[in-house]
């Protein structure tokens, strides 16, 4: 299965926040984990539209994405098409929600005052004078349990489905037990995780009920 962990760029600007799961096996433990390429090394101008919707990830439609490396520069996506950069000096929607370059929601509520203060805490974060877990709980919101569940849900069916398609069942003997145990642990896990998908475009239910069906054959 081929594996990109090459940025994306919006404008010019590199993003990594449309990511690519990628199924990590430690073959002398059989220990598993996934792991998150960068983005696929695609390049979206002015008009064109973002991959917002992902069996593992959604975005809405109308957002803001901010750079760590330019103080004033915010980049505008509307109806989930990028539209070009916008300054946050010029009367911006306060109510959209407001992203970074790697995906995570920020915590802004008046965004002339907290995007400088985020870039600030970034810049500390980097230089080593604050902790990651600081950073996250002065910037980032917290992502709650149900949507972290989704999420994880998605990336398994994303890597069962990449890795039946290449008929590579070593891999997908690895994947079964982990869907098998979050789906045991989790009741009402498929129907909740079809109700989070914005809608089918990136996967059709019953193809969602397809690999469903081959993993507790």
């Amino acid at each position: 299965m081929p594996q990109q962990i090459t940025n994306d760029i919006i404008g010019h600007i590199n993003v990594k926040m449309f990511q690519v799961p990628i199924l990590n096996i430690d073959y002398k433990t059989n220990k598993v984990s996934i792991i998150s390429g960068n983005g696929r090394g695609m390049h979206f101008r002015n008009g064109d539209k973002l991959p917002i919707h992902s069996m593992y990830y959604q975005f809405p439609k109308y957002f803001y994405i901010i750079t760590y490396d330019d103080d004033d520069m915010l980049i505008c996506v509307e109806d989930g098409k990028y539209i070009g950069i916008q300054s946050i000096s010029r009367d911006i929607e306060e109510n959209l929600p407001v992203y970074d370059i790697f995906g995570n929601s920020l915590v802004v509520l008046n965004p002339e005052k907290d995007i400088p203060y985020i870039r600030e805490c970034y810049q500390e974060y980097i230089r080593g004078h604050m902790s990651a877990q600081d950073f996250a709980q002065k910037c980032i919101l917290d992502q709650d349990k149900w949507e972290t569940t989704m999420k994880a849900f998605g990336k398994l069916l994303y890597l069962f489905r990449e890795n039946y398609t290449c008929g590579n069942e070593n891999n997908i003997k690895y994947i079964k037990p982990i869907i098998k145990q979050l789906i045991e642990n989790n009741p009402h896990i498929i129907s909740d995780y079809k109700n989070w998908l914005a809608n089918e475009e990136c996967i059709s239910f019953s193809d969602i009920d397809k690999i469903l069906k081959l993993t507790f054959a």
